[in-house]
């Protein structure tokens, strides 16, 4: 296994795109006896590649991870712009372009899932192994419910600027376009697919998880027990045996 001090010794740089640059973290593979897997890690709004720091400290070595900083997010470009899920999929395929990622595996949590699949949507499956969806219930009768409901909407902006990694503008810009521009549903994904969810989430309660799994053959549903909206980081052993398991990967 990794320890935790192999977090800051991992590789980091930028990429450019036609809308700014995104910066990532790299952590290579190591010790890669039985081959190498490659996982690709989206934060949710208004977090950053950090909030994956216990998790990826998890993963054995050889497991190559790459997490980026969404545009508008962490130290990634902040231009004033629309920032759409379309426009997010878009810089993401050219991150993958830049980088001649394939035969890897796609890591959405909350808004980070929403671009995953419409990366998808826009560009394929062929070079992704299988999706991971975490806390995004990615279903239209969603925001249809959170646009009449004030409340929750604030809790989503208050928790999004909890870290400070974006501002508030992007923030609302962001989820106002989720909320205007659709969503990519996953009855088109031809891989495997695991959900994952908190079963206290409030934010995005577990009830859209079971609407979420009934969408699609492919996907395989886990629970996390004691979890909210950010398994990946109140839960990182649990979620990292519910990867590694979906993954086929055997760390013996």
């Amino acid at each position: 296994m990794s320890n935790i001090e192999n977090f800051t010794k991992i590789k980091n740089g930028f990429v450019k795109t036609p809308y700014g640059k995104v910066y990532f973290k790299l952590r290579p593979a190591h010790n890669a006896v039985h081959g190498v897997v490659k996982l690709l890690l989206l934060h949710g709004l208004g977090g950053t590649s950090n909030t994956f720091k216990k998790l990826i400290n998890e993963l054995p070595d050889n497991i190559e991870v790459y997490a980026l900083d969404l545009l508008g997010h962490g130290k990634s470009d902040k231009p004033s712009i629309k920032y759409s899920v379309g426009m997010q999929a878009e810089i993401l395929h050219h991150f993958v372009t830049a980088v001649k990622y394939s035969n890897f595996y796609l890591y959405g949590h909350s808004y980070g899932a929403h671009v995953a699949m419409r990366y998808a949507l826009y560009y394929g499956t062929k070079k992704v192994n299988g999706f991971i969806i975490e806390d995004s219930p990615i279903l239209k009768t969603y925001f249809k419910d959170l646009s009449k409901n004030k409340k929750l909407i604030n809790r989503i902006i208050k928790t999004a600027l909890t870290s400070k990694s974006s501002k508030k503008q992007i923030v609302l810009n962001s989820l106002d376009n989720i909320i205007e521009d659709g969503l990519a549903d996953i009855f088109f994904i031809d891989k495997p697919i695991l959900i994952i969810w908190g079963k206290n989430d409030k934010i995005t309660k577990i009830e859209f998880a079971y609407k979420l799994k009934a969408k699609s053959k492919n996907a395989v549903f886990r629970v996390i027990k004691n979890a909210q909206h950010v398994p990946h980081y109140s839960s990182p052993a649990e979620l990292r045996n519910l990867l590694l398991q979906f993954m086929k990967y055997n760390n013996n």
